[in-house]
């Protein structure tokens, strides 16, 4: 086989694996609106975002997550949330803009990571 079938047959290769990539990412955002936009979160939604919402505002009291209160998760979030709120103002629409855009910054970095371990076309790790 000449040399420039097998790069022409390699191009074809990642270009297939690109399609399959970019399918992937839009029945991911499809599967999300879907469910986000037909079973809305209403109110704060569960305990656990409660509870970052209450050490969010602990925070912008003065006060501090695991001194002033009783919590078992990681503070990130707290301080995150106590970002969002001192800038934008306290609400659930803030708080749960605050958690997509930070799922989305999640989904990057998550890219990044594994385009950085693995190789396309089922090559294992670099």
């Amino acid at each position: 086989m000449p040399d420039g079938d097998v790069g022409a047959s390699e191009h074809r290769m990642r270009v297939r694996d690109w399609i399959w990539v970019l399918a992937c990412i839009a029945a991911g955002v499809a599967v999300y609106l879907v469910a986000r936009h037909t079973r809305p979160i209403v109110g704060l939604g569960n305990h656990d975002v409660a509870g970052i919402t209450y050490n969010a505002d602990v925070l912008l009291r003065g006060g501090f997550p695991y001194i002033d209160t009783v919590e078992i998760k990681a503070p990130g979030a707290f301080y995150l949330v106590a970002a969002a709120f001192h800038v934008f103002g306290r609400s659930v629409e803030v708080l749960h803009a605050t958690c997509e855009a930070w799922m989305t910054i999640g989904t990057v970095g998550l890219w990044f990571a594994t385009t950085r371990l693995y190789t396309f076309g089922g090559g294992g790790t670099r």
